[in-house]
């Protein structure tokens, strides 16, 4: 099962730090699987009966959300992809990005469920009155300090930090009030006539986009356990059905498959397919793919995760992935996760999208239906800018969209290129856009508009992007040397060539 944790930071003392009646500032932690994990300094866990004595805290509140159908493998996995991305340690933010907003993720994960809302909204009014206190000043850095008794916890607190929207300016502002929007695009119409190119052409060298990309991939940690895992949930379930021979050819064949696909060498994938891959199955290998790829047009939508879990694996295998898609395995995946109600279910559809995108020969499949193409693109997309989206799901479907855009030649038109640079200028204006999903959304620009051709340059400003775009790239170098290259205002009226350096 699992509980939610929470704690009074100030121990008691919230109310003489504020000034004014207050229960306590709350710190939350999630308890699953004997243990609590939480985020403050990184993403942390401990035994469950650890954390009170590390930090002299007792829980003010210990909240059942129910029983989790995510097994403890999957979890780490889940754990692995938010440490690296959304939920490293200089992403904490004591108002924006805190413990309980990893709690709230991780529990959508998990159940599907919430954190209270009065746990999660509490840091904008009580952080206010907090920078007003003459108490605050002294207590908070104290208490977060690297010596101090929440050191571990919470990163020290800088209060000057605390007066700025999260991604402005230094200096003024107030906390938790976000940035004015950006500046409404100019209608369609006053989009400036597309001339033929006739100066001679910009050399522009990039560092990472064009031919030096490489896609993204989500890759499988235990094969045993996901074909354990897929056996389970065939096991008695309703609708979970398999025939006789169906299961035997996934008990002979799966571990293989898996495994094959875990020792794939992730730098290789885009390139041409290493002998040791390009084999092709045997009468097992086709029968125990086959079996998924029904599995994924008949089983119940809310019992879906583990098939996109293994299938997400088997599509780094050319021979399994072109197989899954001409049965329509795939297809049947991001056609049917629309309709799940469990977030992991999408979750796992968008990582196997993602890396079947990431197969060059799985790809040409993929576009070779215009009917999966067209799923694939609005699944991203919706996935992206749909409230009902979590954070991690976002950051998935990122990753989706970026090997999305590698393919901008085999599908680009007007429509579609228009719909993401639009998606692309508003999600890069919210404040959730930064870090890894920040860096993953400038980098499928980049790739639309070296792919997409000189053209879109001037529509990608017209729509907003600039060179101020690039800025977002900071924590990249390269990154950032390459969008300036391609938004810089001379480049976007004449030819330009690309080149790699």
């Amino acid at each position: 099962r699992v509980v939610l944790r929470v704690y009074d930071l100030t121990r008691g003392m919230a109310s003489k730090i504020i000034g004014r009646p207050v229960e306590g500032i709350w710190h939350s932690g999630v308890v699953v699987f004997g243990r609590e994990i939480f985020f403050g300094s990184g993403i942390q866990q401990c035994s469950m009966h650890a954390f009170p004595a590390m930090y002299g805290m007792q829980p003010t509140r210990s909240i059942d959300l129910g029983p989790t159908e995510v097994p403890a493998e999957m979890l780490e996995m889940w754990l692995a992809e938010m440490g690296s991305s959304l939920f490293r340690p200089e992403s904490y933010h004591l108002l924006q990005h805190n413990c309980n907003h990893f709690a709230d993720e991780m529990v959508q994960f998990m159940t599907g469920g919430r954190v209270p809302t009065d746990i999660t909204s509490q840091a904008d009014e009580l952080m206010r009155l907090l920078l007003i206190s003459p108490m605050a000043a002294m207590v908070l850095p104290a208490l977060t300090s690297m010596g101090g008794p929440l050191g571990n916890l919470i990163p020290n607190v800088d209060l000057s930090e605390l007066m700025t929207p999260r991604g402005g300016p230094a200096g003024g502002g107030v906390a938790g009030v976000a940035a004015p929007p950006p500046p409404t695009p100019p209608p369609a119409q006053l989009l400036p006539p597309m001339q033929p190119p006739t100066p001679p052409p910009v050399l522009l060298v990039l560092r990472t986009l064009g031919d030096k990309a490489r896609p993204l991939l989500s890759l499988q940690a235990s094969a045993t356990a996901i074909g354990n895992l897929l056996k389970a949930a065939a096991a008695g379930v309703p609708g979970c059905s398999l025939t006789d021979g169906e299961r035997a050819a996934l008990e002979r064949a799966l571990p293989t498959l898996l495994a094959r696909a875990a020792a794939i060498d992730p730098a290789a994938v885009w390139g041409p397919v290493p002998s040791a891959h390009n084999t092709q199955l045997n009468a097992d290998e086709r029968a125990a793919v086959l079996a998924l790829a029904r599995a994924a047009a008949e089983w119940p939508a809310a019992k879906l995760s583990s098939v996109a879990f293994v299938v997400r694996s088997l599509v780094l295998l050319p021979d399994a992935s072109v197989l899954l898609v001409e049965q329509r395995g795939v297809a049947s995946l991001v056609k049917r996760a629309g309709a799940a109600e469990n977030a992991l279910v999408r979750m796992m559809v968008m990582t196997a999208l993602s890396n079947a995108l990431a197969v060059p020969a799985s790809a040409r499949a993929l576009f070779a239906d215009a009917e999966l193409t067209e799923m694939a693109q609005l699944a991203v997309l919706h996935m992206l800018k749909s409230d009902d989206s979590t954070d991690g799901g976002r950051l998935l479907a990122s990753a989706a969209l970026y090997n999305l855009t590698l393919h901008t030649e085999a599908f680009a038109d007007g429509e579609w290129c228009m719909a993401v640079l639009c998606a692309l200028a508003e999600e890069l204006s919210l404040e959730r856009a930064r870090g890894e999903y920040a860096l993953r959304l400038l980098r499928a620009l980049g790739q639309l508009l070296v792919r997409g051709g000189p053209d879109l340059l001037g529509l990608a400003r017209a729509l907003g992007h600039g060179e101020h775009t690039a800025e977002l790239a900071a924590a990249d170098p390269n990154l950032h040397a390459d969008l300036r290259e391609l938004l810089r205002e001379e480049a976007g009226a004449e030819k330009v060539a690309v080149s790699c350096v």
